[in-house]
């Protein structure tokens, strides 16, 4: 049987691991869907502005799956590993954000 903490690593890796298709930047392009699930490429023509957007996104749902993880779980190790990713989580996506003000036009 598979251990909840080894179940929440390996969904939070495979989730780090699936990236969008190539374009002629960082081997990846942003994509974002809107409201009817069509896939929208949203781009700034800065390939590191369009990295940082695309990770913090990526950094907000992570976070949200934590904190989800924190409040559903009754295994007391899992609800503490949950609690630490999501504060980091926290931190990194400010961080990201305070770099994409800078960066950003």
């Amino acid at each position: 049987m598979m251990r909840p903490v080894l179940a929440l690593g390996g969904a939070l890796l495979l989730g780090a691991c699936t990236l969008p298709p190539h374009d002629r930047y960082y081997g990846w392009s942003m994509v974002e869907e809107d409201d009817d699930d069509d896939v929208e490429i949203v781009t700034s023509g800065n390939p590191d502005v369009d990295f940082l957007r695309a990770m913090i996104a990526h950094q907000q749902e992570g976070t949200a799956m934590a904190a989800e993880a924190a409040s559903e779980t009754q295994n007391p190790q899992l609800r503490n590993l949950a609690r630490r990713l999501e504060r980091q989580g926290r931190r990194d996506t400010a961080r990201m954000e305070a770099l994409e003000r800078r960066l950003a036009p």
